[in-house]
């Protein structure tokens, strides 16, 4: 069995769909290239760690007005987990 560890963001929900399911349809070309440079730094420092990247998850319950990590600006926000496996 895994074991799994946890790296926690915070994100605009507007990017969830992009994020989880891979959906871009809502995002503009700017916001795109945000969110792709927002997760390859993301699983660069997972690599860094010494883990192996798994997959996202959102945090139920956790919208807030907050700064967003991908894009800096204030908006509507959730926590978002990157899983990793820790074995």
């Amino acid at each position: 069995m895994r074991t799994w560890g946890t790296y926690s963001y915070t994100i605009a929900t507007h990017f969830l769909p992009a994020l989880i399911n891979g959906d871009t349809s809502g995002l503009t070309d700017d916001e795109v290239k945000d969110l792709l440079d927002f997760e390859a730094a993301a699983r660069e420092r997972v690599r860094a760690d010494g883990f192996t990247v798994g997959h996202w998850a959102d945090a139920e319950d956790s919208t807030n007005f907050t700064q967003c990590e991908v894009c800096g600006l204030y908006a509507e926000t959730t926590q978002v987990y990157l899983m990793v496996y820790t074995d």
